[in-house]
């Protein structure tokens, strides 16, 4: 864009330029936040907290201030509100990450009197902000599992199911030190302004919210990285329904079309090119070629680091089987489309179950895609690097007995994190695939979808029976009603409690209309009414009597 710049401020009188530059930097933004609009005499900082099933709490506060020296400030005045916490060290439970298990991740706040607020400038923040911790931004696995599917969950949950009014509604900040990292453009999709590093905020100065919320959901996590216990996965309330959701979300961001299925079946191999490779991809391409197929597919590989993310989600949402080596790209598998399948490829020694989220992912019941495994079970198709760094499963740094017992193991147990010897040497080895996938990939195109079944014993009960009346004539009762509408078709029965004067009567009934002759002349009464199918009671419905007599 051309800007046509017509006026000099050198033609403007001397006292109205620097009325002008006055304005200016009264009024000056930097970043997103303005200068001080709340005086510190009468800053109050007041907190609103629900505690999540972990015991941990999400926290929606009110100016609260920032200190790079000092961390977060809660400035306690007569005015400050605090609602959902009792102790201080409730305060200590507000966690700014989904990561299971690491202490790292909470909150550091300090509780601060007026007086004791620190005297440098302070600057604002005014708009919703919505703060998290990235774990490591720099690897898909985790930005997916550890930051966006619990923010999407958060979302849903903030914003009473609308993530797009959430991501407008909130401006999101980051806690950590890292930049930008390889999938910055992920997170944008959850704020839309500029995002916030507050590892960019200059350390004399004091920044302020006016509400700063912290309420990353920690439902959405299935798989924890080793801390306390050895890594693997773990109950998770994650829902197919919020995969689909986010994955439907995070494809409208990048603008892909993911509703044109193509003609040619599409077969993606996932290609590693700097560890953990896969040493023979040409000859699995040949053996995808040798299936037996109606038609030939077109098998194209893609790295995660050479192409780009639009490149990367177009190729696999649109593939019917998606193939690789574990590793961070295969959480990817989540873009697949409708009745699509996976092959997880595993190095010697390593064990699906407890090395890898994706798995952990799949065993979740109506997920939109299939799972299947291969694991090289030939040590001798193995290429070892002992000379890699330790970081990487380099060995050479080890006492030679070290050394021999973990090149001589053939079985890698759970382990902590996040340095074990044995578990990184046979995580980044590299990998001969032999004839031994044919079978895995056969059973890939053979097994087929199977919907989402929600469980009847844990969701389903009767609704309310319709139209419930009772009448009397003189000695008899009669009381009618129609089934719950959500229970035709099905074998129920109802619970009848009928009140009178005199006598309580409690049946069960397969029937919807009853008559009760009870001797004596009737002049009050009232009953309830519930259905029951298979044990499961539905919600009562409550009559009074009606005088029939003419």
């Amino acid at each position: 864009m051309k800007i046509d710049c017509k006026y000099n401020t050198k033609s403007f009188p001397l006292v109205f330029t620097m009325l002008i530059l006055l304005l200016y930097l009264s009024h000056s933004q930097v970043g997103e936040y303005t200068q001080k609009s709340v005086p510190k005499k009468t800053l109050s900082t007041s907190v609103w907290c629900q505690t999540s099933k972990f015991g941990n709490k999400k926290c929606s506060f009110q100016n609260l201030c920032f200190n790079k020296y000092l961390k977060f400030l809660f400035v306690l005045t007569e005015s400050s509100i605090l609602s959902g916490v009792k102790l201080r060290k409730d305060l200590e439970t507000i966690k700014t990450s989904s990561v299971t298990n690491n202490s790292a991740f909470f909150l550091k706040m300090s509780i601060v009197f007026p007086s004791q607020f620190p005297s440098n400038d302070i600057e604002w923040f005014h708009d919703d902000i919505f703060a998290l911790t990235r774990f490591k931004p720099d690897n898909i696995m985790h930005v997916i599992h550890d930051d966006l599917l619990p923010l999407h969950s958060s979302y849903k949950e903030l914003c009473l199911g609308n993530v797009y009014e959430c991501s407008r509604r909130f401006q999101l900040a980051f806690l950590d030190e890292h930049g930008n990292g390889p999938f910055i453009e992920w997170y944008k999709a959850y704020s839309s302004k500029s995002l916030i590093h507050f590892s960019s905020f200059e350390q004399s100065k004091t920044i302020c919210f006016s509400k700063l919320v912290f309420a990353i959901d920690e439902d959405t996590v299935f798989y924890q990285y080793g801390y306390k216990i050895p890594h693997g996965p773990v109950h998770t309330s994650l829902s197919p329904a919020l995969i689909l959701d986010f994955k439907n979300y995070m494809l409208g961001h990048f603008n892909i079309k993911h509703e044109n299925v193509p003609k040619t079946q599409v077969y993606t191999l996932l290609s590693r090119k700097f560890n953990r490779k896969l040493l023979n991809e040409a000859y699995i391409i040949e053996m995808i070629n040798q299936l037996s197929l109606p038609s030939k597919p077109c098998v194209l590989t893609f790295d995660v680091v050479q192409n780009s993310t639009n490149e990367i989600l177009t190729l696999i949402s649109s593939s019917s089987l998606f193939i690789g080596m574990h590793g961070a790209g295969m959480m990817l598998s989540i873009f697949l489309p409708k009745d699509s399948s996976v092959v997880e490829l595993f190095p010697f020694a390593i064990h699906k179950e407890y090395v890898s989220p994706l798995y952990a992912l799949t065993k979740l019941k109506g997920l939109h895609f299939r799972y299947n495994s291969w694991t090289n079970l030939n040590k001798n198709n193995s290429v070892l690097h002992p000379e890699y760094p330790s970081k990487l499963g380099g060995v050479n740094h080890l006492p030679r007995t070290y050394q021999l017992d973990i090149i001589n193991s053939n079985s890698v147990p759970p382990v902590f994190c996040c340095d074990n010897p044995l578990y990184l040497f046979w995580m980044y080895q590299d990998t001969i695939v032999d004839s031994s996938i044919i079978p895995v990939l056969n059973s890939s195109l053979i097994t087929k979808y199977t919907p989402a079944f929600i469980n009847k014993e844990k969701w389903f009960f009767p609704g309310s029976v319709r139209n419930f009346k009772i009448g009397y004539f003189e000695t008899v009762l009669f009381a009618s009603w129609s089934p719950p509408f959500n229970t035709y078709g099905i074998n129920v029965s109802y619970s009848l409690l009928l009140s009178t004067p005199f006598k309580n009567v409690t049946l069960i009934t397969n029937e919807v209309n009853v008559t009760l002759n009870f001797n004596k002349r009737l002049d009050a009464c009232h009953g309830w009414v519930l259905c029951i199918f298979d044990g499961i009671e539905g919600v009562d419905t409550f009559s009074k009597c009606n005088d029939t007599t003419y």
